[in-house]
């Protein structure tokens, strides 16, 4: 019983030494899938998405893969990314055609990733979507400008002795003419 756990246990680590040093280049595991229209297209063991370039920025949507702990760049396009604990390697196809961003997330090892790929496709294109800043126009800006205005009139109060010169302010209070 004691060999048999031994021998097993080898076989693991040797299976996860296996795992974590192969080398990965952009010919591994599963080639880039042909170009779909704009939808999110789950798989078995990986996750593709296609979404309006206008809404994206690449450059961003790769510095946010490579920012990721393994994330590494193969080739123009092509990274790879590996799990936490046994470093299973996915293959990560990014490209631009016909007006919108492609991004494909693929297992090398395996049959099911657990929606692990989804969740990283979704992180990067949450980070690579571009922020479009609605600038006030001229109306909106006379309009702020009028509601302080209205606000100043309608609160309009005599101030007291007290919210001129309040208790806990450490100025001496003015000095009365006699």
């Amino acid at each position: 019983m004691k060999t048999f756990g031994i021998i097993l246990l080898a076989l693991l680590l040797g299976l996860m030494a296996y795992v974590r040093f192969t080398p990965v280049d952009e010919t591994s595991g599963r080639s880039r899938p042909e170009a779909k229209p704009v939808g999110s297209y789950p798989s078995q063991g990986g996750h593709y998405e296609v979404v309006p370039v206008a809404e994206f920025d690449l450059e961003r949507l790769e510095a946010a893969i490579l920012a990721h702990p393994t994330g590494k760049r193969l080739a123009p396009g092509v990274f790879v990314t590996r799990s936490k604990v046994w470093a299973f390697p996915d293959i990560i196809h990014v490209w631009e055609e016909d007006g919108a961003l492609h991004i494909s997330a693929h297992l090398i090892y395996g049959r099911k990733d657990f929606a692990a790929n989804r969740a990283r496709v979704e992180t990067w294109l949450s980070a690579a979507r571009r922020k479009l800043e609605r600038q006030p126009s001229a109306t909106s800006r006379h309009m702020g400008l009028f509601k302080l205005i209205w606000h100043c009139a309608m609160n309009m109060r005599p101030l007291t002795s007290k919210q001129i010169v309040s208790p806990s302010s450490t100025r001496e209070p003015p000095l009365s003419v006699q």
